[in-house]
């Protein structure tokens, strides 16, 4: 008896069918600079380069990167080739990871705010600071170069010793400190002791501002890359802290202890670490809130208390993102360990997103590992992973506390469907296999 030959080809097309149709839900537009044109200032393309980033999905899209050369407004313009979808445009406006390009004051009038130019100027500050307390109230103080600390601290040359004291009679910084998105650099203190980080304490109306701090950083309590506590009345804004950070407790990448003060679009990348009380951008929060913070990196804590952005908090924590993975024995979430009351404020988490991987033995959840009071509108991304009381949006505590958040999965969407795909594949070639031996054995 003669056979028939198996219809490798059918099967073959039916697989790569299974393939592109399984894939199409996901892809969105995926794009080249021959799919958008870019207008800026009435000159094609000037100053921008075009680029695609992530895997052309609907929620990682297209990214269009530009920068202007000059302090005149900038017009875009994005436009699409025929047959291709543009679903929505997001703009965020931001320079070189943080701040705008640096200012040039060197021809203005310097009545109005005291220059700091060089490492001597900083040096300066912070020694009438500790000659008298009351020095910087009034005062604004500008950036106007690049520093680097590195011939001034190292573990060779000794630490840097903090811009303001956090101290019963109060020789903290109480004036404004404007970066102008300047860096300073070589940041190092590794004495181990309490308050430090290139300053030691915001006193009430005390600003930090516009400024890159890169280096490494020791403690015990209350320690951050560029504040080590902001008091009441301070205020940490738009400032970028990359390094690491290492303490006992209260201890973040940006602030230690904002107790009283706030801070907005802070940011932070490297490796925070301590025993109790570890966050990405604040250890501890408490009456004043974080507002729209991004923190990138690794959380490590070795007992309780851990959170992409605030280790816990009594105080708002709104529109912040955290790529960070949290590591701690109990008490993890993507945004904050814990939330809790501080003299009648509460610890109220919203609209804030979640794309780390959380993992600890017990109170461990995406957005909050302990909760207690609301969290709203918030997303998680990441994986959690625990022992006892684990969530995707919080671990442990009312699930009537939950509005309006989700889990967002669609990460893992596409790999899903490929792994899909290739167990069909796989099915496929063993029914082939069975009847190719089938058709051998009824063989005269």
């Amino acid at each position: 008896m003669k056979y028939k030959r198996f219809p490798t080809r059918i099967i073959l097309k039916a697989v790569i069918f299974c393939l592109i149709f399984s894939i199409l839900p996901v892809v969105e537009v995926k794009t080249s600079k021959a799919d958008v044109n870019v207008e800026s200032n009435d000159q094609k393309s000037e100053g921008i380069d075009i680029k695609s980033e992530g895997n052309g999905n609907d929620r990682d899209g297209v990214g269009v990167e530009g920068e202007s050369t000059d302090q005149k407004p900038v017009n875009l313009e994005v436009s699409a080739n025929e047959g291709v979808a543009i679903d929505r445009i997001e703009l965020d406006i931001d320079r070189e990871d943080i701040v705008r390009t640096p200012q040039d004051d060197a021809g203005k009038k310097t009545e109005d705010f005291v220059p700091i130019r060089n490492a001597a100027d900083l040096i300066k500050l912070r020694d009438d600071i500790q000659t008298n307390r009351d020095f910087t109230k009034g005062k604004k103080y500008k950036l106007l170069d690049n520093i680097d600390l590195s011939n001034y601290c190292s573990y060779s040359k000794g630490d840097w010793k903090p811009i303001g004291i956090w101290e019963s009679d109060g020789h903290a910084f109480y004036g404004e400190f404007d970066g102008l998105g300047y860096t300073i650099s070589g940041l190092y203190i590794g004495n181990g002791q309490e308050g430090v980080g290139l300053f030691g304490a915001l006193g009430n109306g005390g600003i930090v501002k516009n400024l890159v701090v890169e280096g490494t950083v020791y403690g015990t309590y209350n320690v951050g890359g560029i504040v080590g506590v902001n008091g009441k009345g301070g205020l940490i804004q738009n400032c970028l802290y990359k390094g690491t950070v290492t303490a006992t407790k209260f201890v973040g990448g940006v602030v230690g202890f904002c107790t009283g003060g706030g801070c907005k679009k802070a940011k932070f990348t490297g490796t925070v670490s301590g025993n109790d009380t570890v966050g990405g951008i604040s250890g501890d929060a408490s009456i004043k809130g974080l507002e729209e913070c991004i923190a990138s990196g690794i959380i490590n804590c070795k007992k309780t208390k851990a959170g992409g952005i605030a280790g816990e908090t009594a105080a708002p924590l709104t529109k912040c993102v955290s790529y960070c993975n949290v590591y701690s024995e109990i008490q993890a979430g993507g945004i904050t360990g814990r939330t809790y009351e501080c003299s009648g404020y509460v610890g109220d988490i919203e609209k804030c997103i979640n794309k780390g991987n959380i993992k600890a033995k017990k109170n461990v959840g995406g957005i909050v590992g302990e909760a207690k009071f609301k969290v709203a509108d918030c997303t998680n991304e990441g994986t959690v992973s625990g022992e006892e009381y684990y969530g995707d949006i919080i671990g442990y505590g009312d699930a009537s506390l939950v509005t309006g958040s989700v889990i967002d999965k669609s990460n893992n969407k596409i790999i899903i469907i490929m792994l899909g795909v290739f167990i069909l594949a796989l099915a496929c070639g063993i029914v082939f296999v069975m009847k190719r031996k089938r058709s051998r054995t009824e063989l005269p």
